[in-house]
């Protein structure tokens, strides 16, 4: 718990230093935008899509591989 709480300090005060914020984030331009013609829908969609990707690809994370046997 002492580790995440520090990086999320660092992490924190990086942000401020820079200037990043939640808007920063929404400028970006990979992050869709409903004037560029995507939806609301689409906007979840695409972040939805991110964090599913960003936890597959997690190799921390054991898979347990199951076979079915027919």
């Amino acid at each position: 718990m002492y580790g995440t709480k520090a990086a999320a300090g660092s992490i924190y005060k990086a942000m401020q230093e820079r200037g990043y914020s939640t808007q920063a984030w929404s400028e970006h331009v990979l992050h869709p935008k409903q004037i560029e013609g995507f939806s609301e829908i689409h906007v979840v969609n695409f972040i939805f899509t991110m964090d599913l990707l960003n936890f597959s690809c997690d190799h921390r994370v054991k898979w347990h591989h199951v076979s079915v046997k027919c």
